[in-house]
């Protein structure tokens, strides 16, 4: 099992560090281009893999502000 672990942090890192290498706004666009081959450029999958996409690569700055936020003070 551990082995299995380290193989599943591997793929990730190995994931991360091509995406920061080829350069992140690069990948968004040819995932989206794929997309428009595929599902074509006016039909609701294309439009539904573009909004995903564009909320997957946001999550980690939403997620950081969220964090950065004081929690509410009850009262």
């Amino acid at each position: 099992m551990p082995t299995l672990a380290a193989l599943w942090v591997a793929k990730k890192a190995a994931f991360y560090g091509l995406g920061t290498l080829y350069g992140w706004p690069r990948v968004y666009r040819r995932v989206l281009e794929q997309s428009v081959k595929f599902n074509g450029k006016g039909s609701d999958a294309h439009a539904r893999v573009a909004d995903r996409m564009k909320r997957l690569f946001r999550l980690p700055n939403r997620l950081a502000a969220s964090l950065k936020q004081p929690p509410p003070i009850a009262g």
